[in-house]
């Protein structure tokens, strides 16, 4: 049996895993370092059980930065030929991660090309297969659809996954009732809006986050949340309440946080003011 289940819990456990050594040994740093910047959840290691092709990278505090390349079969691009030659080169020339944001016709046996034979670090946006998988409209969809297209890709030997789940029945309400400078523009971010509208539910990823969880930590998968649109809508999207408490999302540090009562990763918001930057 296992002695642990994710790298954080083998990294809080003590345990130096073969991920571990790799990246370590990439990023000139001594392994026990390494370990314990996983153990506190500033970096995370994304890599799936069932990715067997991974060449393992880190992503976080203190390490280099990384290359990731967003791609993916599209109405007007059907050929997986030719976007698994895009990928191949994007990782001659350096990429550590690809992004299949695959939103047309059958994305499974493209993901899973890309999982079997791809050593970059793979990551999806679920809610986009959500409505292809099941070939069903949008407000047809039930929660559980949305969670299992999730597991599915889990399942499939992807890396990190991005959930939107930071939109709650509150944010709705807030964003109703404020005038913005402008509208939604994630398209996985309109997909949730869209359906909680429809529905009147609230936003699956968020009601069922902690089974969502518990499939990030069979599988081993960092995820990330919510993303905001312009300088004036980051201000004032910036609190959202989260879990009872109100959390300030707009100025989360690009860091990896532990989740609690969890071994998984997640990642804080990676859109930061120009002006942050130094």
């Amino acid at each position: 049996m296992a002695e642990y289940t994710t790298q954080m819990d083998a990294a809080r456990k003590g345990i130096i895993t073969e991920q571990m050594k790799i990246v370590a040994e990439k990023e000139f740093m001594p392994v026990e370092k390494l370990r314990e910047l996983v153990a506190e959840g500033k970096v995370a290691i994304c890599a799936n059980k069932l990715h067997k092709s991974l060449d393992p990278e880190g992503v976080g505090s203190m390490l280099r930065t990384k290359i990731n390349v967003n791609l993916g079969v599209s109405r007007d691009c059907k050929d997986y030929d030719i976007e698994m030659q895009k990928v191949m080169s994007a990782v001659n020339l350096g990429a550590e991660a690809i992004m299949d944001l695959s939103s047309h016709g059958n994305t499974q046996p493209f993901r899973q090309k890309l999982t079997s034979e791809c050593p970059a670090m793979i990551g999806t946006v679920p809610v986009y297969d959500s409505v292809i998988h099941y070939q069903r409209d949008l407000s047809e969809l039930t929660a559980k659809d949305f969670v299992d297209v999730v597991r599915l890709h889990a399942q499939d030997g992807v890396d990190f996954v991005t959930l939107h789940c930071g939109i709650t029945r509150k944010t709705i309400d807030q964003i109703k009732k404020h005038k913005r400078k402008m509208n939604i523009v994630s398209r996985g971010g309109s997909l949730v809006f869209a359906w909680m509208s429809m529905t009147g539910e609230e936003n699956p990823f968020y009601e069922y986050y902690d089974e969502i969880l518990d499939i990030c930590e069979e599988y081993v998968l960092p995820q990330d949340g919510k993303r905001f649109f312009t300088i004036s809508n980051m201000k004032q999207d910036a609190k959202i309440e989260w879990d009872g408490q109100e959390v300030d999302f707009a100025y989360t540090e690009s860091i990896f946080i532990p989740a609690d009562c969890s071994k998984v990763t997640v990642k804080g918001k990676t859109r930061i003011l120009l002006s942050f930057v130094k």
